[in-house]
């Protein structure tokens, strides 16, 4: 019965150091996903949106949205994405506004809802303009643009960072 007894203390004493060295490193059950990395101030899914466009962050980085600018049509497109920046957010908006600044001028700029294919009735995840002047605005140096998106009874707001955004030009390639 000694016998017996010390190995059943032993295996306990086995199991419970394994079982304390378990929790210790994983306390309650799976890790949990890693939250996204940051890297020399850049998140980890980079600065560029699934349609190709520069990301702005809204909603402390809850949502995002991706402005597409065709040269050729003129045409400035607003597409609203998840936290991950890879997935469209239809919302029950009818326009976003983008208001813009350049030197002492300020101008407000409305895109229409143009919903993206998938979207439920009533909302949108794409919004567009083909107004001229906020196409030429985003392009000039020193404008000051922010994104004023309605979002669940909240007005988010993201500020464009246009002079990152890399597009071809008909008269050369440069950068904003």
């Amino acid at each position: 019965m000694g016998n017996t007894h010390f190995r059943q203390t032993a295996m306990g004493a086995i199991l419970a150091v394994g079982m304390a060295a378990g929790c210790s490193q994983n306390p309650g059950g799976p890790a949990a996903p890693a939250a996204p990395a940051e890297t020399n101030g850049q998140h980890a899914h980079g600065s560029t949106g699934p349609q190709g466009g520069h990301l702005i962050e809204l909603g402390n980085g809850k949502y995002h949205a991706e402005l597409a600018h065709d040269e050729t049509s003129g045409e400035v497109t607003i597409y609203l994405l998840d936290a991950q920046a890879r997935s469209a957010v239809p919302i029950e908006a009818a326009a976003l506004v983008i208001n813009l600044k350049h030197g002492d001028e300020a101008e407000q700029f409305e895109l229409a809802a143009s919903p993206a294919e998938g979207d439920p009735p009533g909302m949108s995840s794409r919004f567009a303009s083909r107004d001229a002047a906020l196409a030429e605005r985003l392009d000039q140096a020193g404008a000051d643009a922010q994104l004023v998106v309605p979002i669940q009874g909240q007005q988010l707001r993201g500020r464009i960072e246009h002079a990152e955004h890399d597009h071809d030009h008909p008269d050369g390639d440069h950068t904003h």
